[in-house]
C-alpha cells in the first residue's frame, strides 16, 4: 500500500530519544509501480512518491504524528483517468502510545483521522474519509505489526495488513530490513476492487486478496540524510481475484509483479 502500509512495516517516525523531542523527515522516492492504499496493483509503470512525517513526543502521555503522502505520475499512460503531478494526495493524524513489555520490547499503538483526495482527475471525485488505526510490537527479534483503514464516505469498507518485519545491521550506517505483509479486505471492498465476492477463502467476512513480500536496504549518510533502495513482490493469493485481474483488460492488471523503488529521507 501507499505511505500508510509503509509505516506498519519499516516503523517510519518511531523515534523515542527525547520525551518531548518534536521530529520528522521528508522522503521523496521514485519507483517502478506502486501499491494503492485502495488495495492492489495500480501502476506498472514508474511513478514518484513524497512525503511529510511530522511527530511530538509528550512524555508519559504518549505522542501525536501525522504525516501527508502524494503521488505524481512519471509517464502518460493513465492520462485518461488522472494528470500527472501529484493527482492523489492522502494523510492522517493519529494519537499514540508507547508501552514498554520486557527489555528491549515496546508496544506501540495509535488511531486517528484518515483521509484521501483526488487532487488532479478527470471526473470528479468525493474526499475519503475514515479512521486508521495500527500497532507494532518493537522487539530484537521479528517485528509483528497490523494497521487498518476504514472509511465512512464515500462508502463503508475496510483494508487491513499484517505482518512482520525484521532488520539486520551490517554496520551502523547500512541496514537490510525484510517484510512479510498480507491484505486482507471487508466484503464491500474487495467486491469494489474485484466485482464479484471472494468465493471459497472467505475470512472474517472479507478475504486475504494479496501478499507483499520484500527487502529494503537503508544507507545512512549523515544523521540527517538517509538512501534507500527496496524490491517488493505482489502476488495476488486469492483465486477470484486472479480470475477478475486476468479479465480487467488494463496494463496494470497484473496477479504477480515485482516493484522497485530508491530514495531520499530527510530527517529533522
Amino acid at each position: 500500500m501507499a505511505a500508510y502500509c509503509a509505516q506498519c512495516a519499516a516503523g517510519e517516525g518511531n523515534d523515542r530519544s527525547d520525551a518531548y523531542r518534536f521530529s520528522g523527515f521528508v522522503r521523496c522516492d521514485a519507483g517502478s509501480g506502486y501499491i494503492s492504499t485502495s488495495g492492489g496493483l495500480s501502476d506498472t509503470h514508474p511513478v514518484s512518491t513524497h512525503m511529510l512525517f511530522l511527530r511530538q513526543n509528550m512524555g508519559d502521555l504518549g505522542f501525536l504524528d501525522g504525516y501527508v503522502w502524494s503521488i505524481s505520475a512519471l509517464h502518460d499512460k493513465q492520462h485518461d483517468k488522472h494528470g500527472q503531478l501529484l493527482y492523489w494526495a492522502e494523510g492522517a493524524a493519529h494519537y499514540g502510545y508507547e508501552l514498554p513489555l520486557w527489555e528491549g520490547a515496546l508496544l506501540q499503538t495509535k488511531a486517528g483521522p484518515f483521509c484521501g483526495l483526488h487532487l488532479d482527475y478527470v471526473q470528479k471525485h468525493n474526499s475519503s474519509i475514515g479512521v486508521s488505526a495500527a500497532q507494532r510490537l518493537d522487539n530484537p527479534y521479528v517485528t509483528p505489526y497490523w494497521g487498518g483503514i476504514w472509511l465512512h464516505k464515500p462508502s463503508r469498507k475496510g483494508l487491513v495488513v499484517a505482518g512482520i518485519s525484521k532488520e539486520i545491521e551490517f554496520c551502523d550506517d547500512l541496514v537490510l530490513s525484510a517484510y512479510f505483509q498480507p491484505t486482507w479486505m471487508d466484503r464491500r471492498r474487495y467486491m469494489g476492487r474485484y466485482g464479484s465476492s471472494m468465493g471459497e477463502k472467505a475470512l472474517m467476512g472479507g478475504a486475504v486478496a494479496f501478499v507483499l513480500f520484500g527487502v529494503q536496504l537503508d544507507w545512512k549518510v549523515s544523521d540527517n540524510v538517509k538512501f534507500y533502495v527496496a524490491l517488493s513482490q505482489y502476488d495476488v493469493v486469492n483465486r477470484q481475484a486472479r480470475r477478475s485481474i486476468k479479465c480487467g483488460g488494463h496494463y496494470y492488471d497484473k496477479c504477480d509483479w515485482p516493484i522497485f523503488r530508491m530514495g531520499v529521507r530527510l530527517m529533522f
